[in-house]
């Protein structure tokens, strides 16, 4: 779904998408329901592509700053058996050796059934596209969305739109107390209807890291309609048994479609 549009901002939040003849008013809700099935339909095309990740993990120095590098991982993401496939290929810029290379192979090697049968992967895979831990479904069900305001990015009209728990909501299963426990801002693209950045932060206890925690997703335009993910940042607050507090970046580059299913080839095996 693609608009020419301009912004008409109208009493409480409401905005109006004109184009050409087409005029759609649109609440925040009700943009950010298009911009995640259209995130969802933007996973399914970028699984298809191959495409490498740096992650940076470091303490938190002065003033909760980045600090000194604790390590870095190299991985590529290729499309094997109808889904992506995350490779680590390099730690702190050293190719994989002895029983790490080993270890990898095999991963790879398994077939897919296999794959998410491992201890390493034994959690529920779901299909609905998550933002951190949570499904933008449940996001849009138990969260109050605002328009905070409008910016232009490279002169692309962009909708910057903020997700909070609904007062008096009543969380029904586990997924939803988690949504409670965050605040998401989301930037959505307003020709192409994308998130082109978006921003969790724990505000409350409940989930794996403590209130002060955040991350950052930025997109680029790759062409058309389609974003691919740039970088991610966070900051991090664990705390009892083992507290902690670290930056975490990750890169992602070299974007290139898969002519078929699997650019993998696997030489014969050793008896």
């Amino acid at each position: 779904m693609s608009f020419q549009t301009h912004l008409i901002v109208v009493g409480l939040g409401l905005f109006t998408l004109r184009g050409g003849a087409q005029a759609v008013e649109l609440s925040p809700s009700s943009t950010l329901k298009l911009a995640f099935d259209n995130e969802a339909a933007q996973e399914r095309i970028r699984s298809q592509y191959f495409y490498r990740e740096r992650a940076e993990h470091r303490r938190a120095g002065a003033g909760d700053q980045p600090g000194k590098l604790n390590f870095t991982h190299n991985y590529e993401w290729v499309y094997l058996e109808g889904e992506p496939f995350r490779r680590l290929v390099a730690i702190n810029e050293a190719p994989l050796k002895g029983k790490q290379a080993a270890e990898e192979e095999r991963r790879l090697r398994m077939t897919g059934t296999e794959r998410r049968a491992t201890a390493s992967q034994n959690r529920e895979r779901s299909k609905a596209v998550s933002f951190g831990d949570v499904e933008l479904a449940v996001i849009l069900r138990v969260m109050e969305h605002t328009l905070l305001r409008e910016e232009l990015p490279g002169g692309r009209t962009t909708w910057v739109i903020q997700s909070e728990a609904k007062v008096g909501v009543a969380p029904n299963f586990a997924e939803e107390r988690r949504a409670l426990c965050y605040r998401y801002t989301f930037w959505v693209d307003a020709q192409d209807l994308a998130i082109s950045q978006k921003k969790y932060e724990v505000v409350r206890e409940g989930v794996d890291t403590l209130p002060g925690s955040w991350s950052t997703t930025a997109f680029h335009r790759h062409s058309a309609g389609l974003w691919f993910p740039e970088r991610i940042i966070g900051y991090y607050v664990t705390g009892p048994p083992r507290p902690s507090q670290w930056f975490q970046s990750h890169r992602f580059f070299d974007f290139r479609k898969f002519d078929s299913e699997s650019t993998i080839v696997f030489p014969e095996l050793r008896p």
